[in-house]
């Protein structure tokens, strides 16, 4: 369970604290061992089992510690808490060993790294098989109004390059901490795991996606469950009732579309 710290009020904006309600389809597939990348007080899932990996650094001038206070500093704004750090890490290079995770979940995340193939093997590698991957990203219409989806061609230059938050580029006076790097919709965001299904062996299965995620209901959800390159390991695939549907026009059409 992710560790809350409370605050002494000073930075709180909101009457009452704002803390978003928490996610039954997230308590459903993600069971187990895990970890939450950058889980916030404000938007708990509350999962038994579940740290929080986020970026921190002792100098105060080095990015991962601007990301820290940035975060921290949102949080106390929301709701006079914020998610203490079990690990110091990031979406690319997880504190954990290999096979070693029930799942990973992300919830507003995706969007501010600056190579997304890179961490979406990374993923690979600290998940079991069978492993889930639980990723929430914003609606790109609403959050990013005016910008163009992010194409593949651009996903794989930033996984070529390896860029990170020191030198993927950025627009001039934006701050590289919060900047979203990246665009997306649902359908570009099943494309792209797509892709790198089919040109990187990634592995990927998805199981479930929403076009108004069931948490907050500004972005989309997207579960997939990874089966490794050479796993023979079988998944089981769930039944529920829940009220979501991994469309099916959308699915036969993420690749046309």
């Amino acid at each position: 369970m992710i560790r809350i710290e409370q605050g002494d009020g000073t930075l709180l904006k909101r009457s009452p604290p704002m803390i978003f309600p928490e996610m039954k389809l997230a308590h459903f597939y993600c069971k187990g061992e895990g970890l939450e990348l950058g889980a916030a007080a404000h938007n708990p899932f509350n999962l038994p089992g579940c740290k929080n990996v986020a970026p921190d650094a002792p100098d105060l001038d080095h990015t991962h510690r601007k990301s820290f206070e940035l975060f921290r500093d949102l949080q106390l704004e929301m709701c006079n808490a914020y998610a203490l750090i079990d690990m110091v890490g990031v979406a690319v290079e997880l504190p954990v060993p290999d096979r070693s995770q029930d799942y990973i979940l992300s919830s507003h995340v995706v969007e501010h790294l600056p190579n997304v193939i890179g961490a979406f093997f990374e993923w690979k590698r600290v998940l079991r098989p069978g492993g889930i991957v639980f990723m929430i990203i914003p609606k790109g219409e609403v959050s990013d109004r005016g910008r163009p989806l992010t194409t593949i061609d651009h996903f794989v230059r930033d996984y070529e390059s390896e860029y990170d938050l020191d030198t993927h580029p950025a627009p001039p006076g934006q701050h590289k901490e919060s900047y979203h790097y990246h665009v997306f919709s649902l359908r570009s965001l099943l494309r792209l795991i797509d892709y790198c299904n089919r040109n990187l062996d990634l592995g990927w299965k998805i199981v479930a996606a929403e076009q108004t995620d069931s948490k907050v209901g500004n972005g989309h959800t997207v579960v997939v469950v990874n089966h490794g390159s050479n796993s023979q390991t079988k998944y089981r695939w769930p039944t529920t009732t829940f009220t979501f549907q991994l469309v099916r026009a959308l699915v036969n059409g993420w690749r046309n579309g």
